[in-house]
């Protein structure tokens, strides 16, 4: 059992499931070194790691750490890219999947998610903006959700690919360069894939699609596109994971 906040710190428990007991209370300070004004957290599926989310900050905790404090560890500060608002760390819970999914006040087009709770450190695998949403999310929570197949040993159910019946898709981040760009505009192809490039102004209007070919580095001209802020995707071919690259880029 974990509670984190900005008045009691971390405090860390034992818990009974047949009585409901705590016991061996372990505390970690935070108010004093970095207060934290709205907080979340979560633990992982296998219960070891507790992930503490801060606003603008997230952290795993290991709990199996001697001493406690010895299992802290940083895994990733906001990158403050609007969606249409900054998407802050506000609340997070664990889906059934076993990704740990995290959200913003409101009023956001994708939620953050990290795919690999149970390995240590940035192996967790946390991705910023990684599921954009059917919907604007709402103001609020998530749902109190319960503790999926906590006896069983397989905890994740893989089945799920789809939200209200739209496919879900898992963002990626997409090196390219520079950033901001006057002119030319270089991106990398992920992992040898092919597939295909899109350019997407803020108003969701497509201002270019073409063909990934097969070099390493593909060149893109934005010199006749107006200065402002557009999204440059690259989508698989085959696409079986369900994964989209994409960068935010300044033209200027």
């Amino acid at each position: 059992y974990a509670l984190f906040n900005r008045w009691d710190d971390v405090l860390v428990y034992d818990f009974d499931r047949s009585t409901g007991e705590l016991s061996n209370e372990r505390m970690i300070p935070w108010s004093e070194q970095m207060p934290a004004i709205f907080t979340s957290c979560e633990w992982s599926p296998n219960s070891r790691f507790l992930y503490l989310m801060q606003f603008d900050s997230l952290f795993q905790l290991d709990t199996w750490a001697e001493p406690l404090e010895e299992g802290l560890a940083f895994i990733a500060e906001n990158n403050g890219i609007p969606d249409p608002r900054i998407t802050h760390f506000q609340k997070s819970a664990l889906g059934p999947d076993c990704r740990i999914y995290i959200r913003s006040l409101s009023s956001s087009n994708s939620f953050h998610v990290i795919h690999k709770p149970d390995e240590k450190g940035t192996a967790c695998d946390f991705v910023l903006q990684a599921i954009r949403l059917p919907h604007i999310s709402s103001s609020g929570s998530f749902p109190n959700f319960p503790r999926f197949r906590v006896d069983e040993e397989e905890k994740c159910d893989p089945s799920i690919v789809s939200i209200l019946g739209e496919d879900i898709y898992w963002r990626r981040d997409l090196k390219a360069y520079p950033n901001p760009t006057p002119h030319f505009l270089f991106m990398e192809r992920p992992e040898q894939l092919q597939g295909d490039i899109y350019i997407i102004d803020m108003s969701g209007n497509l201002i270019l699609h073409q063909q990934q070919m097969n070099e390493a580095i593909t060149k893109l001209d934005l010199s006749h596109l107006p200065i402002g802020i557009y999204s440059v995707e690259f989508v698989p071919r085959d696409n079986k994971d369900r994964v989209v690259y994409t960068v935010r880029v300044s033209k200027v």
